[in-house]
């Protein structure tokens, strides 16, 4: 039996800055990737919250897609643009200074 494989972007704050497919057996490892550098910056700038990755599931609830980020984003922001996300599961940092909801 093959592995399934998925789609992949990563994004930054000028757009899409890479895209392709994997396995789906390695998107864990490479979220624990971007969610070690998450924490680095999160360490250097202490932000609210730090989004590094985002799992996209299809009707049926099956893993479609996996998105890579480091986007620092502040109480607000994150709550507004991302705490109401649906179909998804959000991977993040949250700093304990933060105002958690």
């Amino acid at each position: 039996m093959t592995d399934r494989w998925i789609r992949w972007s990563q994004w930054g704050d000028g757009g899409m800055l890479a895209f392709g497919q994997m396995p789906v057996k390695e998107v864990d490892r490479w979220l624990r990737e971007f969610g070690d550098r998450a924490k680095e910056i999160m360490d250097s700038t202490g932000a609210d919250h730090v989004v590094y990755g985002m799992k996209l599931y299809d009707d049926d609830g099956s893993l479609e897609e996996v998105k890579f980020y480091l986007y620092e984003m502040g109480d607000e922001e994150f709550y507004k643009d991302v705490s109401t996300l649906k179909g998804c599961t959000i991977y993040a940092l949250h700093n304990k200074k933060g105002d958690m909801k």
